[in-house]
């Protein structure tokens, strides 16, 4: 897959710069990702990560393949029947939302990619839940001890009930990231995934 990105950067750059049509790149099973989609996303990564003078190359690769995780996502939910509603993280998107019209970028066209982008991570994360949630246990034995070592003794101390919830709460997130990674791989292994010359 690496080798093939690399030449499709060095195939597309040109394409990239053009804004004579739109061009399909590479399908999902039926989700087409373009050349427009591909521009955009660069601009979007751009300023989220105020990375103005990243790589062209690692940030077309990186703009790419994010289309493509997004792609393999809205297949998946679509697939398990899981509904793309638009029950969003609002406080994400006007974070977002102000990051990008900060910079001048108020388009509307790229503010409901983003919308678009938050409702398929909304359904991918109920999916997620819905099939690893009885493995994301955490065993409260292993956080306690972790918190004695980092020396929260008394475990009525307001300061360790904190403590204690924010490693409960690093433990479910870091599980459920594998899982998360983990079933996306897998579903693109199942998907039809064409890079189009």
């Amino acid at each position: 897959m690496k080798h093939i990105l690399f030449f499709f950067i060095i195939f597309f750059t040109t394409i990239v710069n053009s804004n004579e049509k739109i061009i399909t790149l590479a399908t999902v099973n039926n989700v087409s990702i373009t050349n427009v989609d591909l521009k955009d996303e660069m601009l979007i990564l751009k300023v989220l990560n105020d990375s103005k003078k990243i790589d062209k190359n690692t940030l077309q690769q990186s703009a790419f393949q994010n289309l493509v995780d997004q792609a393999v996502r809205q297949v998946e939910v679509e697939s398990n029947k899981i509904k793309i509603s638009e029950q969003v993280n609002n406080q994400m998107y006007n974070s977002i939302k102000k990051k990008l019209t900060d910079n001048g970028i108020a388009s509307t066209k790229i503010l409901n990619k983003i919308k678009k982008k938050n409702e398929i991570d909304y359904a991918w994360n109920s999916l997620i839940s819905m099939k690893y949630g009885w493995k994301i246990n955490i065993n409260i034995n292993e956080i306690d001890q972790r918190l004695i070592a980092l020396g929260y003794i008394d475990p009525s101390n307001p300061d360790t009930i904190k403590q204690k919830n924010n490693l409960i709460t690093q433990e479910k997130n870091k599980k459920f990231n594998f899982y998360s990674r983990n079933h996306l791989d897998l579903t693109k292994k199942k998907l039809l995934i064409k890079i189009l010359k």
